[in-house]
């Protein structure tokens, strides 16, 4: 194998996340995404590791969001904050699931046994401290930082989603070793993320309607700029694919190669940095097509982008 492998945390029970016969977020595009990451990444001399991971516990959501809202959603009830309006303890339990694959991977970086992860049903990054919000009930991305951050390392989390990444901006707000760096629509749900926080530790690109791929990656190499300042050890990455010029939810027009572009920057910064990445798939709403691949491709140009580089430079006999 490789020496370079990336673990994708993965469960069939994902397909389980139906919030409705036509819900935006189909669970079918996470699942797609695994099966181009399995084809793809061997033909770049990369190995993959497809995990099942568990549920997260009670006790582990509580370390990012209240007790009480964690017992309430894990059961079920309906409260204002409910993502669905009726009770449904299973998609609280594969609410806690989806978080629990990017639990695992953190764990994985933690002890060593990966520096590379990708849960495609990960990232919900609306989730707040004692609320649901943006189809999104568990902050994993929170969650990581919070385990990592707890280790004595620095996190730099960066979000390119369409929507402001407004929960982890929260929850994570004001932490020393944590820095937040979000490149969105502005004015458009959760309509927040309009202003940046430096001395919080908070960074917020709010674009224009109709920016193609020259605006938009002009702020993204600014927001990894601005990561890469802080010298993380791990580089948390919300891939939303809903900035695509497609996207029935947003009106940016980002191109596929403005995507592949964005990832191989961030391969670049994760080889600078020597640092570990876990990626999520966020939001992206064409479930059978753009979305995936997006997905897929970016963490293809991550990979692919922190290799080392090779010297040409010809060896003597």
């Amino acid at each position: 194998m490789s020496a370079l492998r990336l673990d994708v945390a993965y469960s069939p029970d994902y397909r389980k996340w139906l919030l409705g016969p036509d819900h935006p977020t189909n669970p079918r595009r996470a699942e797609l995404a695994v099966q181009m990451l399995v084809l793809g990444l061997p033909q770049l001399g990369i190995g993959i590791d497809v995990i099942e991971p568990t549920p997260s516990t009670s006790e582990t959501l509580c370390r990012v969001h209240a007790p009480g809202y964690v017992r309430n959603t894990l059961g079920g009830e309906h409260e204002e904050w409910s993502e669905w309006g009726v009770p449904r303890p299973d998609l609280g339990q594969i609410g806690a699931l989806m978080c629990g694959g990017t639990e695992l991977l953190a764990r994985r970086i933690l002890d060593g046994t990966t520096r590379y992860g990708f849960n495609p049903q990960g990232a919900k990054h609306h989730a707040h401290y004692n609320w649901a919000h943006g189809f999104c009930v568990f902050n994993d991305m929170a969650l990581a930082a919070r385990m990592f951050i707890d280790a004595g390392m620095k996190v730099g989390y960066l979000d390119f989603d369409v929507h402001h990444g407004d929960g982890v901006e929260t929850l994570l707000q004001g932490e020393p070793a944590a820095v937040t760096a979000s490149v969105h629509e502005g004015g458009i749900f959760p309509e927040t993320g309009m202003e940046s926080v430096p001395e919080a530790g908070v960074y917020n690109w709010p674009l224009a309607a109709e920016s193609g791929d020259e605006v938009w990656l002009a702020a993204v190499t600014e927001a990894i700029e601005r990561v890469q300042d802080t010298r993380p050890d791990v580089v948390l990455l919300a891939i939303g694919a809903d900035a695509h010029e497609t996207d029935p939810l947003s009106s940016l027009k980002v191109t596929e190669a403005g995507y592949l572009t964005a990832g191989r920057q961030i391969g670049e910064l994760i080889r600078q940095l020597g640092s570990s990445v876990l990626m999520g798939g966020a939001g992206g709403y064409q479930p059978l097509t753009w979305t995936p691949r997006i997905w897929a491709g970016v963490v293809m140009e991550v990979l692919n982008g922190s290799q080392p580089v090779v010297s040409e430079t010809p060896g003597f006999l």
